[in-house]
């Protein structure tokens, strides 16, 4: 799934209130700087020697290893780093350095405690060299937009609420994510497909709340009397998100639909059967098979044996292929270690996520449902798609493909499967899936 080529945001901010006497700023940048040393000589056991306790519980150096194999999988090699500067974040000095890779920069925080110790790791892409454009088809004169905050218990997400000009009575719609932690514009390379997917279809008349998934910005959290499952990720956070929706006097409460992409397509069917108040659906590149199956899949095309040339890019593949062969097998338990499975999630995650059938469950919704699929996306096939249609039959569930799209909706110029590079031209969604699921919403039919 898209997570595969997501790249992996940890964020830790652990505060030492015990240390008076506070460490100069050049100190820690010297820290910073053997840091990265190491990082970039891909010294592992060197580089979390300079974490504190908590840092090194979360990302120890296996941890640490395979997300550094996850950022040159979605970005390419790496390059070089620059030098390090400085900034203040809601009152704390972090310290930041651009990462250069073949397919992209990414800007490393890091956040450094009285003791000297590392205490909070980020890696974001830096978005304002996406070199991502507006789609021709939003109309800003119809529409506006207002920040928003999803709260669910302890966590807060930031979000956007996308709400057509003099809005009265109008349908809403709910964006879900695919798999990792995507923040709401679900941003990869050049594209930002919930941008393009809120401005198309508020220029036609639809709200659209979307906002930062809850692993986005903060770990997931697991613990001996928490084992995190898919509704820790989305279940809870989109319940929020349509309890918020019913306050706007000028959303039609009896029509909001939930539209999934990805992983997000893929438990449309459980969510929609889970929480309560949705009046449908829409599947973006919705997996019918499990993520176990499609992982490995994904790495046969991209990564096939006959390429391979040395022995890292080897360790790289059997590693992934691994991890997914893992979250299917028969000696998988709740406890099973979170480093040893896809997405850094434990066993918890994955049991309850292969339970869900979704071409199966699909059929059993009563409910409108749309399904899409680009017929050139190589993270999840057509095979998903016809498998979809081969279990439903429901008179108000329809299927569309669309030749030559990616998994982001985006059209390439041939029909042959598209490949990760794709994703960082920039792009947006093909104008007129925009206009399928706008007439969809809108009279819930095809």
């Amino acid at each position: 799934m898209l997570s595969k080529f997501k790249i992996l945001l940890l964020t830790f901010i652990i505060y030492d209130t015990t240390m008076a006497q506070k460490l100069n700023v050049d100190y820690k940048r010297n820290i910073i700087a053997n840091f990265n040393s190491a990082l970039a000589k891909q010294q592992w056991d060197s580089a979390i020697t300079f974490y504190d306790a908590k840092m090194l519980s979360f990302l120890p150096a296996g941890k640490m290893e395979s997300l550094w194999d996850q950022l040159a999988t979605y970005y390419g090699d790496y390059s070089h780093y620059e030098t390090t500067d400085t900034a203040t974040k809601k009152g704390e000095l972090q310290f930041l350095t651009k990462f250069h890779f073949k397919r992209g920069t990414l800007m490393e925080q890091v956040s450094v405690n009285d003791s000297g110790q590392i205490a909070g790791l980020w890696f974001l892409p830096l978005q304002h060299n996406s070199g991502y454009t507006e789609p021709s088809y939003s109309n800003k004169k119809l529409y506006y937009e207002t920040d928003v905050e999803i709260i669910t218990g302890d966590y807060k997400m930031k979000g956007k609420l996308t709400v057509p000009s003099n809005a009265k009575n109008v349908p809403a719609v709910i964006l879900a994510w695919g798999s990792g932690p995507n923040g709401m514009n679900e941003e990869i390379g050049g594209c930002q497909p919930f941008t393009d997917l809120a401005a198309g279809l508020a220029s036609q008349g639809i709200a659209v709340l979307r906002f930062d998934k809850r692993t986005y910005k903060h770990s997931m959290d697991i613990n001996p009397k928490h084992l995190p499952t898919v509704d820790d990720e989305y279940t809870y956070d989109i319940e929020s998100g349509i309890n918020l929706l019913k306050t706007k006097k000028y959303i039609d409460p009896k029509n909001i639909y939930l539209l999934g992409h990805s992983q997000g397509g893929m438990i449309l069917p459980y969510l929609l059967k889970k929480i309560k108040g949705f009046a449908g659906g829409i599947s973006m590149a919705g997996a019918a098979r499990p993520l176990g199956i499609i992982i490995q899949e994904q790495m046969d095309y991209l990564a096939p044996d006959s390429i391979l040339k040395t022995a890292e890019e080897k360790m790289m593949k059997q590693r992934a292929v691994a991890q997914a062969k893992l979250s299917l097998s028969d000696t998988l338990t709740p406890y099973t270690e979170a480093d040893l499975l896809p997405l850094g999630y434990p066993g918890s995650y994955w049991l309850h996520l292969n339970k869900i059938n979704p071409p199966v469950l699909a059929s059993k919704i009563k409910k409108p449902i749309l399904f899409l699929q680009g017929e050139s996306d190589y993270q999840v096939r057509m095979t998903d798609f016809n498998l979809f249609k081969l279990y439903n039959k429901n008179s108000d569930h329809y299927f569309k493909s669309y030749p030559r799209l990616n998994h982001l909706f985006v059209a390439g110029e041939t029909e042959a499967l598209s490949t990760p590079g794709d994703y960082f031209k920039p792009g947006n969604i093909y104008e007129p899936v925009i206009m399928d699921i706008a007439k969809f919403v809108k009279t819930k039919n095809l």
